[in-house]
């Protein structure tokens, strides 16, 4: 008896525990909802607010609003940089830089860097670098994940070449914007017309190419960048096929990559792995594990697991985070359609959740259902905070949406559907609780959060929040 009374104490405090964490949120003035743009920045820089918004294509179409401390919008811009294609947006060192590719006359590629003043709009710094294009096919310039020790780092992909392997160059610039470092690489690959290519650079300034493609197969290689010499490490698992990855540095700069396995018999994810490594690349941790039978009931029908289809299908990769405690959480979600009557919808199952503790040894796996549904892909998918204490993801509760008495008070006022926190005890079990948002008085008007995270310099998480009627807009500064 007295065990089963500390039991439920522990389960008490455990539950008190994970849902300490009060969030504040701040909302901007109403602005109108632009659909064709999506927002790429919110930067505060001489006490004002600069919210950045891009065409969803490739093109440097911009609208620009600045507010104020109190977040009341002063103007709004319309910016349009012609024949540029958009490479990146960043904070550089207390200065907004937007960066650019353009084709010159003598068919180079440039990449340029446009500083941004609140009254003259975008203003062109300085060409940083000019590739020659070939045969048609052009260069391509991906920007690092940050900025650290002062330095700018970019790679080029320089132009395809058929049945030539693949060709890059590493630079790196000075707090001027200057080129302080230049390599040039032949990859042991042969080139592809599309490549999927992230630069990350961990806290000491290494810096690391990751790359994958499609061959039968996702491959996955690391290269460690800035020598004379290129090692290429591929990424690989015991007779299992890696279908995804997502990976970050910790605070001994060490590279952790982490994941999900395919079945032999179709793509999807059937179980999942970490791995780790020291800042010359050498593997110093890896594990693997299959889908556990709590999540596998959880997604998959009798039949299908009888047929031995246990994986996961439809799942993607969501998050991998760090915990203030050094714990890592691999998240993935799933995402389907699904038609009902003549009406097809968007179809989201839920998510998983898995732990591992800071040596990377594999604790808890966890599914979380939510099915939801919703006809356009503007409110689903799970999110979180920039900064992450403890495991803790949020959703919007859809399921809310057209009740007869409307969304449940204990959500707040003003809301679309509402937002659920889930967070998970020490024994992977999720906790649940709705979070009171009080979206400010809109004439009637109903809110909810996008789930999806804008680039920022402020100490917030910051989104964009949509009436009902997909009509107006407000920032939101979440803490």
């Amino acid at each position: 008896m007295k065990s089963k009374c500390l039991n439920i104490l522990i389960f008490i405090f455990l539950s008190i525990t994970v849902f300490s964490q009060a969030l504040s949120f701040k909302f901007g003035e109403k602005i109108p909802y632009e659909k064709n743009y999506k927002s790429i920045g919110f930067f505060k820089r001489d006490g004002k607010n600069l919210l950045f918004q891009k065409k969803t294509d490739n093109s440097c179409d911009f609208i620009v609003y600045i507010f104020n401390s109190y977040l009341k919008k002063d103007s709004k811009s319309h910016f349009l940089l012609e024949n540029h294609k958009y490479v990146d947006i960043i904070d550089f060192l207390g200065q907004i830089v937007l960066f650019t590719s353009y084709t010159n006359q003598e068919k180079e590629e440039e990449l340029r860097a446009y500083l941004y003043d609140n009254s003259k709009g975008f203003q062109l710094t300085k060409v940083l670098y000019k590739e020659q294009n070939k045969l048609g096919y052009k260069t391509d310039f991906v920007l690092a994940n940050k900025v650290v020790n002062q330095q700018l780092h970019v790679l080029v992909e320089m132009p395809f070449q058929n049945e030539i392997k693949e060709e890059i160059k590493y630079l790196s610039f000075d707090n001027h914007l200057e080129i302080i470092e230049e390599y040039y690489y032949k990859l042991d690959l042969l080139g592809k017309p599309k490549r999927e290519n992230d630069l990350i650079v961990s806290n000491n300034g290494d810096v690391v190419l990751i790359k994958k493609f499609w061959e039968k197969v996702n491959n996955f290689y690391v290269y460690k960048l800035g020598g004379t010499t290129l090692n290429e490490i591929k990424l690989s698992l015991k007779i299992r096929n890696i279908s995804a990855i997502d990976y970050l540095y910790n605070n001994k700069n060490e590279l952790v990559i982490s994941g999900f396995f395919s079945s032999p018999l179709k793509y999807n994810y059937e179980g999942y792995f970490l791995q780790k490594f020291d800042e010359e690349l050498n593997l110093i941790h890896k594990n693997q594990y299959p889908i556990n039978e709590k999540i596998k009931n959880s997604f998959k029908s009798s039949k299908e697991i009888k047929e031995g289809n246990f994986g996961l299908d439809n799942f993607y990769i969501t998050s991998f985070r760090q915990d203030t405690s050094g714990n890592y959480f691999l998240m993935a979600e799933h995402f389907g359609k699904k038609k009902i009557k003549d009406l097809r919808y968007i179809n989201r199952k839920g998510f998983v959740c898995i732990k591992y503790n800071k040596n990377g040894s594999y604790v808890w796996g966890c599914p979380f259902k939510t099915d939801q549904l919703e006809l356009k892909n503007m409110f689903g998918s799970v999110f979180n905070l920039n900064q992450m204490p403890e495991p803790l993801f949020f959703y919007n509760e859809l399921k809310n949406v057209g009740l007869r008495k409307g969304v449940p008070v204990e959500f707040g006022v003003n809301n679309y559907c509402g937002i659920n926190q889930v967070t998970f005890s020490a024994a992977g079990i999720p906790l649940i609780k709705p979070v009171k948002v009080d979206f400010p008085d809109s004439n009637q008007q109903k809110f909810a959060i996008k789930p999806k995270k804008i680039k920022t310099n402020t100490n917030h998480t910051v989104y964009i929040c949509v009436d009902e009627n997909y009509e107006k807009s407000m920032v939101v500064l979440v803490n």
